[in-house]
């Protein structure tokens, strides 16, 4: 994907429009820009275009349909894109109830290309380095586990990635969404 290269008065009003430039988070991406429980994604820096929704190239693999309580499930994010850069985002949190929006269960990285942070209200979130930026084969693509909660409840799987075409600006990327939920149907009340 080709982006535009912006100069001069453009670049600066982007800029100051957006808080600086695309690559002002090199090595990772603001927390909570998930996408999910109204938390921003990553076109608030990368703003040419309209985040894709439920994008076809974008993926969470490893998840089952429900999952078994404290068990660990490996996963895969893959983002099939020709771009110079790309990097993700991922939060899992409680669907419904009193806690929804907290973080259900644990993430973790298992190598250097990413890394889990977490918020002041304690929410985790998993996301790419600098390092894993790269592509590989025809896309990008990162792994991590998933430790479930104790209980199974709906949980919902927030993930947001990006495309970009490495100019350093906000132009010419491409963002991507995907949004899963598991345990769908679990502690949902039924009438008579």
């Amino acid at each position: 994907m080709t982006g535009r290269v912006v100069s001069g008065p453009l670049l600066a009003l982007a800029m100051q429009i957006s808080g600086g430039p695309a690559m002002a988070f090199p090595d990772r991406a603001p927390l909570a820009h998930s996408g999910g429980f109204g938390d921003r994604d990553c076109t608030e820096c990368h703003f040419d275009g309209t985040a894709i929704g439920q994008s076809p190239d974008l993926a969470l693999s490893g998840l089952p349909a429900c999952y078994a309580p404290g068990a660990t499930y490996g996963l895969g994010v893959r983002l099939r894109a020709a771009a110079a850069r790309g990097g993700y985002q991922l939060a899992v949190r409680f669907a419904r109830g009193a806690d929804a929006g907290s973080t259900a269960g644990r993430l973790l990285v298992t190598d250097s290309r990413g890394l889990i942070r977490t918020d002041k209200k304690g929410r985790q979130f998993a996301g790419s380095t600098l390092a894993g930026s790269t592509a590989a084969g025809e896309g990008f693509s990162w792994k991590l586990s998933w430790t479930a909660p104790g209980v199974v409840r709906a949980v919902d799987f927030d993930l947001a990635a990006n495309a970009a075409n490495g100019d350093d600006s906000p132009f010419g990327d491409r963002v991507h969404l995907r949004h899963i939920t598991v345990c769908r149907n679990a502690n949902l009340t039924t009438s008579p």
